[in-house]
């Protein structure tokens, strides 16, 4: 609706029966592109997904909960520990992304898909 109101506009103005060009809105970018654009930036990238502050909170309060005592961490032991949780569910949404290509001729993940990676998981890390 603005955007007829904005063409009519553009038409009383010029006089003529065409819009002009410069009438003419730019087209929006579609979704799929921009999460396509999106993902691709993140493969490319090495920087961690969360940030330092909330994983480092995260680790102190289950700490806190497991210990009674307080607990000083290195630097380099919390970077050591992003980096291995965030590899540890990367690898299970890359497995849970096969399991829906391969069993159930899918592209999209489910939650199905990801609870058999972690019985999977789960299975295997006991024996």
């Amino acid at each position: 609706m603005a955007r007829s109101k904005a063409l009519l506009k553009d038409l009383v103005k010029s006089g003529t029966d065409k819009p002009t060009a410069d009438a003419k809105k730019p087209r929006k970018k579609r979704r799929r592109k921009i999460v396509k654009s999106e993902i691709r930036r993140l493969q490319r990238s090495t920087e961690t997904l969360n940030t330092r502050a909330s994983f480092e909170r995260v680790v102190r309060d289950i700490l806190k909960d497991a210990t009674d005592a307080s607990m000083n961490l290195a630097p380099g032991a919390i970077d050591a520990l992003q980096s291995a949780a965030e590899a540890a569910v990367t690898e299970a949404f890359d497995r849970s992304n096969r399991i829906a290509l391969q069993c159930a001729s899918r592209v999209g993940v489910m939650k199905q898909d990801f609870l058999a990676v972690t019985d999977y998981m789960r299975h295997f890390q006991k024996q």
